[in-house]
């Protein structure tokens, strides 16, 4: 038998197998060879990268600029052509895969698609990235109803009416902006309403033939709000709406005019309700003067109002008198409306000061005093006695001046005669005596600005909550009013915090984005 001869431990194949693994030389140059390879991969990664998200970037911008270009529904050229000119300029034509243009009566929307390869760097088996970009936009004549607010209140006339002679340049450069007529062949409408306001907002004479107002008298449109009212959008014309009294407590004057009472009266003053007609809109505008406390609440109110689908009755009316263009019959439109925009814009020059109000026993029925129909005097009758102070004699009589034929005169007749600072200090502190103040302060009362901040908060809420664009302005606020007016907006990014110089900015960007286009991905 053959047997293999037994190996040593110390035999000539266990030293050369132990010679070989104790060998270290060449074992650096290895790893440094992977170390050299591994970098490269990566500054080529890098550089891929690089060259992959420049590539896209540049391709992305030129596909979006194209498409903006293509659905601007002034561009009369073939809107196809316009996204494969701008991609020809850019120098990508070649890349472009897809374009398409699709539009109707009152809208346009253009997509685009490209895709191209990037060669890579020293990535093994990845010669090359596909770039692919995409991009769309969309542009429609959108039916737009805009109410804008404005302060009229005394401060605005500070220093020789400088923020009112700031402001309506500013507003009447806003109308003409969003009033820019739309493509020929094409619907869509933009109607504005104007709402002035300072202590009081006068809804006009057009509104108050179709909006139930109660009938203490007619010499005013000015509505009393409680403040369920603010928690809402809608205000129903067929409900019965409080009018405000017709009362000055700011003078002496009589009889009292507008620039005293609480609820101006001329028409500068009233509502302007949904019009097209850029150019009575700016007469409006430059009829405004100052005067008057601040209540962005009350206005603010009127304002979502007119946007609202509540009053489209009011509207409707309107349009059958002939006072507003048949042109936007069934506005103000629903709120899930397409292609509809509501946008409610508020400017002020500071915070809510107090709304003043007659007291109860003062807003209708008889008053004390009587007048001789034939020379005008007057009597104060004290209580219910037969006792008559008549005011030109200076004395009591039994009789009123006119005897039989004198006119007992109710409080809105009375306190459109005279203010009620007039009243108590010259026909009833006459007639009883006592402190003329007291009588003063006892005809009306007042909703405190803190109250009136809430309100504002709360009706701007509701509007943004039912799908109203609010922006705000404030002019020179100088920080008072500011923290309602943000508030109202809804966000810091539309809320325009300016000094005065700067209202037309403020007005030409809200402007803007009203009209601007908006890419859709």
């Amino acid at each position: 038998m053959f047997l293999s001869p037994r190996i040593r431990s110390d035999g000539w194949l266990t030293r050369a197998v132990r010679r070989f693994a104790e060998d270290t030389a060449g074992t650096l140059v290895v790893w440094f060879l992977f170390c050299v390879v591994g970098v490269i991969m990566a500054v080529g990664m890098g550089l891929s990268l690089y060259l992959y998200e420049t590539n896209r970037i540049s391709l992305q911008n030129t596909l979006d600029r194209a498409v903006l270009a293509a659905t601007d529904l002034d561009q009369t050229r073939d809107a196809v052509a316009v996204i494969e000119d701008y991609a020809a300029r850019a120098g990508v034509g070649n890349y472009l895969t897809d374009a398409q243009v699709t539009q109707g009566v009152n809208y346009r929307t253009a997509s685009a698609a490209a895709e191209m390869d990037v060669q890579t760097i020293a990535i093994p088996g990845a010669d090359t990235w596909r770039v692919e970009v995409q991009s769309a936009a969309f542009e429609s004549i959108t039916d737009v109803e805009i109410a804008l607010v404005l302060d009229n209140s005394g401060s605005m006339g500070w220093n020789n009416d400088y923020r009112l002679d700031l402001l309506k340049p500013a507003a009447r450069d806003f109308i003409d902006s969003v009033s820019r007529p739309v493509v020929a062949g094409m619907p869509g409408s933009v109607a504005v309403s104007i709402i002035p306001f300072s202590t009081q907002v006068n809804a006009g004479t057009l509104l108050a033939e179709h909006v139930d107002f109660s009938s203490q008298h007619a010499f005013n449109a000015c509505a009393r709000f409680d403040d369920d009212d603010f928690t809402t959008t809608a205000l129903d014309p067929s409900d019965t709406l409080q009018r405000a009294g017709h009362f000055d407590i700011f003078t002496y004057d009589a009889p009292v005019d507008t620039f005293g009472v609480v609820c101006p009266f001329d028409e500068s003053r009233h509502i302007t309700p949904w019009s097209q007609n850029p150019e009575a809109l700016k007469d409006q505008i430059d009829a405004t003067w100052a005067g008057g406390n601040t209540s962005m609440d009350v206005a603010t109110k009127w304002g979502v109002s007119m946007l609202d689908p509540a009053f489209r009755p009011v509207l409707d009316g309107l349009v059958a008198s002939g006072d507003v263009d048949s042109n936007i019959s069934g506005q103000p439109f629903s709120y899930n409306r397409e292609n509809t925009l509501k946008v409610l814009v508020v400017m002020s020059d500071g915070q809510n000061t107090d709304e003043f109000r007659l007291r109860e026993a003062y807003r209708s029925g008889d008053s004390p005093v009587y007048r001789d129909p034939e020379t005008g005097a007057l009597s104060y009758r004290y209580g219910t006695t037969s006792w008559y102070y008549s005011l030109n004699a200076g004395e009591w009589r039994n009789r009123p001046d006119g005897g039989d034929d004198a006119e007992r005169v109710s409080w809105p007749d009375l306190l459109d005669r005279m203010s009620v600072a007039h009243y108590a200090r010259f026909v009833k502190a006459a007639a009883i005596g006592g402190n003329w103040g007291n009588y003063y302060n006892e005809m009306f009362t007042f909703v405190p600005a803190w109250k009136k901040n809430q309100r504002t908060s709360d009706i701007c809420a509701a509007a943004r909550a039912a799908g109203i664009v609010v922006y705000t302005i404030g002019m020179d606020t100088y920080g008072q009013g500011a923290d309602t007016l943000e508030d109202c907006a809804g966000s810091s990014t539309s809320f325009y915090d300016i000094d005065a110089i700067e209202i037309s900015q403020a007005f030409s960007s809200i402007a803007q984005q009203i009209n601007q286009l908006r890419l859709t991905q």
